[in-house]
């Protein structure tokens, strides 16, 4: 179901973040994700975190491993950065959007923005996820990370299991906060050290 460029964008983009069935090249209206059955949304979610997390373990999997300890380390911080990077991501997929429609762009350019906010927002789900995963499967003492990624898929499939939309919504947020909060910190940190030593 997709959203037009001059009135649902915006409800698109927030439908990427909550419906984690979603399609990298669709946006979708939040009400259809809140409203679709609960089965769709575990299966979506499952997917989702499993070939993303797959994938970035796969590719990035030093960078998967230092965030487990940097994200682990201080878990309340890092579900504020982590929340901080997912609103982020798309308050600048809208804002470019809405800058595209104040110059009189649309159709192709504003599907190609939200094909890459989408993306990130799913990239950041299936990070999030896997790195949680991760850590518990090694608390629990096993060392395959390939366990973490399924762990982590199972988490983004039982979020969807809570009673309500809006609760499953926050828990999605809050784990997907936790995972990638840490490098998010250390990212934030790190440019705000160049700016202040004039790097």
């Amino acid at each position: 179901m997709g959203v037009s460029t001059r009135g649902g964008t915006v409800a698109g983009l927030a439908g990427l973040a909550a419906g984690p069935g979603v399609v990298a090249g669709q946006t979708l209206d939040p009400s259809a994700v809140a409203a679709a059955p609960s089965f769709v949304r575990v299966a979506g979610g499952f997917l989702l975190v499993l070939v993303f997390g797959g994938v970035l373990r796969w590719q990035f999997e030093a960078r998967v491993v230092r965030a487990v300890e940097v994200s682990t380390d201080r878990p309340l911080n890092s579900i504020l950065y982590g929340t901080f990077a997912q609103v982020a991501v798309l308050f600048l997929g809208v804002y470019v959007i809405s800058q595209l429609g104040q110059v009189g762009v649309g159709g192709r350019a504003v599907d190609a923005v939200a094909l890459v906010t989408g993306v990130f927002v799913m990239t950041l789900a299936g990070f999030g996820f896997t790195v949680v995963g991760i850590f518990l499967v090694r608390t629990a003492g096993e060392r395959r990370l390939s366990v973490g990624v399924v762990v982590g898929a199972g988490l983004g499939a039982v979020v969807w299991l809570l009673p309500s939309f809006l609760l499953g919504l926050l828990a999605w947020v809050a784990v997907v906060g936790l995972g990638v909060g840490g490098p998010t910190r250390e990212w934030l940190h790190a440019s705000q050290t160049e700016v202040d030593t004039g790097g």
